[in-house]
């Protein structure tokens, strides 16, 4: 069924026609359709173990799915979560055999440790009990449901009927249309003979050219801001497929796969795909010799730093590790095939092999090609630095590096705001700038020196990657500590600049998602010397401009007639220890009223002893520009920043005359905590605008501001 021609065999694939003619009546119109309007059950009532059929095959995406649900959708019999996926996205399960043939999904799981969030399918047919999961099945299968049957995949999978015989008549056209358009858009497709991306056994790494051309055909996807789903909708409907990306078209390159044993052609340009983790036998730490025996052969690295001039050594390269344990080697290759590094422990001035931690060192000078530094782990990531100056820098488990700026950067494009996690400073402003070419602006106050401090930096493919990895995150709930797990993903722009002895710049970003704009981000800077950090968690998007409005609401407008267009402050405490509320109004024309550059105080003192029925010594700053702005913790702080407010509230006595309250608005010395939020409507001739809040004193006394109004009339 193939032709040879040289040395190369062309693909003539087997067709499903003659399938079902050399298997027989593999299904009949009473497997098929009798059971049309009757409801499918797990296992049929007739059925026995001894009369059933197992089901084997691999989930990729390019990668293996690992830990992912597989469910069966088959003649008259479906199961949802039959089985998971192994550590190669193996799988296997037993279904009936007169319940034959089925559409097989696999859907959760993992891939390179990062969450699939995609549902790939599959089919069973005739006598082929291996059944591959993954994209090129899904694009095959999605447009011979639509040819057959005028159904999307997921209503295919949920039908309760499926006419398999229409089915399989499509699925030689669908697969042959595939590999057309694969070729057509400049992908490699598998060489093998007989091959069916439906029934072909793969293994999923690098250098299977089945495994290859997946990763290439993610990797377009991507390059496309387009997702699997939305491809294989438009490819069932006559769409065209995206163009292989250049340098990723199905080689033998790894961007996920586990180990290529040295098979690292790449193609001509730096690839931004993951590459995965690696897999050592039988790890161990036991001695010398079992660490050494575990962990050498060649691996897939990402070479994400080089020095000046050297730019093309970035890329997907590889390291290998070889030798005995008494006379061990490493050898680090660059993206071109350039050998940086290959040094034998015999010949170097200092060599150690150090199992506890998973160290391999080797040192003959502080140029690159005389010193390597390498750590593994038991879970297959592989760390390390070339040069005395780690002026090399590789790593696998690793998602995007290289020269273009990784697609989150545009979703994470725009102002973010968070405090920081100085207490020193007592927690300033952080902002975080981002645009979608890959410049970010770190800027805040040093957590030490707490003087101002700005990092500028832009991803160029030089010391920038990115990678994920698993945290756990645990809370309260219904009085117990419950502890989940999620993935989170870091974006490095300058790694090795960290500061101290380093030149400061280095930035890294921290957020949950990449596929979309994630709602905070985490972002850190280590400045130079002993200034400190810049640093804040859960900033979240910011722009004044945007909340900048002039005119009040129907309630800002009652609020402000209690101050009968005289300067003044008005606002309601309402606290949490007391059902009653106090409503504290006084208006004049300039007494207590002071201006302070662009900050405006004002500071109200009741005319008589406090009563309980009277509040008092409120303090209010605010830029003089239009805008909504949070409040900070100091009045200092708002006086300096421009960007930010301050809300007191001092002497509120009713049952706290002790406390004489000091309700500030955000945590300090004095403080238990706070926020409140000032909105500035008018800067003309009368600054005016609304406020709210909750402040909280240092002896517990909570008090909830509301229908807060400010009006200063310049004289």
């Amino acid at each position: 069924m193939s032709i040879k021609t040289g040395k190369t065999w062309i693909l003539a694939p087997l067709s499903l026609s003659m399938i079902l003619t050399l298997t027989g009546c593999w299904f009949d119109d009473g497997s098929s359709t009798s059971s049309s309007n009757s409801a499918k059950t797990d296992t049929p009532k007739d059925e026995t173990p001894a009369n059933t059929t197992t089901l084997t095959g691999t989930a990729a995406i390019g990668a293996p799915l690992v830990g992912a649900n597989i469910s069966l959708n088959c003649a008259g019999y479906n199961k949802s979560n039959a089985t998971t996926t192994g550590n190669t996205g193996n799988w296997n399960f037993a279904i009936p055999t007169a319940n034959l043939p089925c559409v097989v999904n696999v859907a959760g799981g993992t891939a390179n440790n990062i969450a699939n969030t995609q549902n790939l399918y599959g089919l069973s047919l005739g006598n082929q009990t291996n059944v591959n999961i993954t994209p090129l099945t899904t694009l095959a299968l999605a447009g011979a449901s639509n040819n057959a049957l005028g159904l999307k995949l997921e209503d295919l999978f949920k039908a309760a009927n499926i006419d398999f015989s229409k089915l399989a008549a499509q699925i030689d056209a669908a697969v042959n249309k595939l590999k057309n358009d694969l070729t057509a858009q400049g992908f490699n497709y598998p060489d093998i003979v007989d091959f069916n991306p439906f029934f072909t056994a793969f293994n999923p790494q690098a250098g299977n050219s089945y495994d290859d051309l997946l990763e290439a055909v993610m990797a377009a996807i991507q390059a496309a801001n387009s997702n699997l789903a939305a491809l294989t909708t438009t490819y069932a409907t006559g769409g065209a497929l995206p163009a292989a990306s250049t340098g990723n078209n199905g080689g033998n390159n790894n961007n996920g796969g586990n180990n290529n044993n040295g098979n690292n052609n790449g193609g001509t340009t730096t690839p931004t795909n993951a590459i995965g983790l690696a897999t050592f036998n039988n790890y161990s730490t036991a001695d010398n010799e079992a660490f050494f025996n575990s962990v050498k052969g060649t691996y897939p690295v990402a070479i994400f730093r080089a020095p000046a001039g050297k730019e093309s050594h970035i890329g997907e390269g590889s390291l290998t590790i070889s030798g005995t344990a008494e006379n061990w080697s490493l050898q680090l290759k660059a993206h071109d095939g350039t050998v940086i590094n290959a040094l034998n422990n015999k010949s170097v001035i200092y060599g150690a092999l150090t199992p506890a931690i998973g160290k391999l060192f080797l040192n003959n000078g502080n140029t690159p090609d005389k010193h390597i530094s390498v750590d593994v782990t038991n879970s297959g990531q592989i760390t390390g630095w070339a040069g005395g100056f780690a002026e090399y820098g590789f790593r696998n488990n690793i998602l995007g590096y290289g020269t273009v700026a990784p697609e989150v950067l545009k979703h994470l494009a725009g102002t973010w705001q968070g405090d920081s996690l100085a207490n020193t400073c007592n927690k300033p402003k952080i902002t975080v700038t981002i645009t979608a070419d890959g410049s970010v602006t770190n800027a805040g106050k040093g957590n030490l020196s707490c003087a101002d401090a700005s990092i500028e930096n832009k991803w160029d493919g030089n010391d920038d990657y990115i990678t994920s990895s698993i945290v756990d995150v645990g809370g309260w709930q219904n009085g117990k500590w419950v502890t989940t797990s999620k993935t989170v993903y870091t974006i490095y722009l300058d790694q090795t600049k960290g500061g101290g002895s380093q030149a400061q710049g280095g930035i890294r970003l921290t957020v949950d998602r990449i596929d979309q704009k994630p709602e905070s981000i985490q972002a850190a800077s280590t400045l130079s010397g002993f200034s400190g950090n810049i640093e804040t968690v859960n900033a979240i998007p910011f722009n004044p401009n945007a909340a900048a409005r002039t005119e009040p609401t129907t309630e800002e407008l009652a609020d402000k007639a209690r101050l009968d267009g005289k300067s003044g402050i008005t606002a309601i405490a309402a606290s949490n220890v007391t059902t009653k509320t106090y409503t504290y109004s006084k208006a004049a024309n300039t007494t207590g009223i002071t201006i302070d550059g662009n900050l405006i105080k004002l500071q109200f003192n009741s005319d008589s002893l406090l009563t309980s029925s009277e509040a008092g010594n409120w303090t209010l700053a605010f830029p003089a520009k239009v805008g909504t702005y949070e409040c900070t913790s100091t009045l200092e702080l708002a006086k300096s920043s421009g960007d930010s407010a301050y809300l007191s509230l001092n002497n509120i006595t009713f049952q706290y005359a002790s406390d004489s309250i000091n309700a500030h608005s955000g945590k300090s010395e004095r403080n238990t905590g706070g926020a409140c939020t000032v909105t500035v409507l008018s800067v003309g001739n009368t600054i005016e605008g609304s406020f709210s809040g909750k402040l909280v004193g240092v002896l517990g006394a909570q008090y909830t501001v509301s229908q807060g109004y400010f009006s200063v009339v310049r004289q």
